[in-house]
């Protein structure tokens, strides 16, 4: 799997993980719209750079910086899996590639997800990501 298809997995899951508020597969309309790391623990992002995730219905895209992930998501047991990714192939420099990359992982290996109101948790190991809900 090549490193930008990693990259768009990992988006997608994260975007799941934000949608862990429901039990069982598919995602609760509850997590529908656009969703944006306003905190990280465990974890730096490069620069002023925030992930950002749309989630509509089972669809989800994700954009950590450089290029943009799609792909559809199920959520069983708390935890977000992404499949069936795709992803743009813009040429990023180095750290930004390297970001998505990153991103791509962490959504690959899955995270449970935390769902209060229009704040959402993402925790995998040591890491845990704070998304806002956009109006």
């Amino acid at each position: 799997m090549t490193s930008r298809r990693r990259s768009t997995g990992l988006c997608l899951l994260l975007v799941g993980l934000l949608a862990a508020g429901v039990s069982g597969c598919g995602t609760s309309p509850q997590m529908d719209g656009e969703w944006t790391v306003t905190s990280a623990e465990g974890h730096e992002f490069v620069g002023s750079t925030r992930p950002r995730m749309t989630i509509d219905g089972d669809d989800i895209r994700v954009n950590a910086g450089c290029n943009t992930m799609n792909g559809r998501v199920s959520l069983t047991d708390d935890v977000l899996k992404v499949r069936n990714e795709s992803t743009t192939l813009i040429g990023c420099d180095q750290e930004l590639q390297a970001q998505d990359e990153w991103m791509a992982r962490f959504l690959a290996d899955g995270a449970t997800v935390g769902l209060e109101g229009d704040t959402m948790t993402l925790t995998q190991g040591d890491v845990t990501l704070t998304l806002t809900k956009q109006d």
